[in-house]
């Protein structure tokens, strides 16, 4: 019980698998640079639709500043 009453809620842990804020740092600067998506991936050890998602959902390569992820509400449906 929690010291307030009712159920702690359990400890939010992420997934192994999503990217980390430095990888997004990467990948953003991989863009910038002019490097292919492959080989940004490869640089992070990372599948490249990994890297090709995370491009697509910020916008592309015009506009993928990669730092922060989009807020839900901002995500085409």
């Amino acid at each position: 019980m929690s010291q307030h009453g009712g159920i702690a809620s359990a400890i939010r842990h992420r997934s192994q698998r999503t990217l980390t804020l430095a990888e997004r740092e990467d990948i953003s600067r991989g863009i910038a640079s002019g490097s292919s998506i492959r080989e940004i991936a490869r640089g992070l050890q990372r599948a490249a639709s990994t890297v090709s998602r995370e491009v697509v959902r910020n916008g592309g390569r015009p506009g993928s500043r990669l730092c922060a992820p989009r807020p839900a509400f901002l995500l085409p449906r």
